[in-house]
């Protein structure tokens, strides 16, 4: 529930960054850092890296 809270959290402060950049370094900061939060969340969502998911290879840890 705490890990849910923070990524909304985090994505409402990314919104409002946005809505606030003013310079084009800044909106390419959001833009990656958001990306990156998308990354890493598909990532974990399609990872199963419990001892099962592991043992059957279930994991693209690269």
């Amino acid at each position: 529930m705490i890990r849910n809270e923070w990524i909304a959290a985090l994505a409402e402060s990314l919104q409002t960054f946005e809505e606030t950049a003013t310079s084009e370094d800044e909106k390419e900061v959001v833009y990656l850092l958001a990306l990156t939060l998308h990354d890493n969340l598909e990532w974990e969502n399609s990872t199963d890296l419990t001892e099962e998911g592991v043992a059957h290879g279930k994991t693209d840890i690269i």
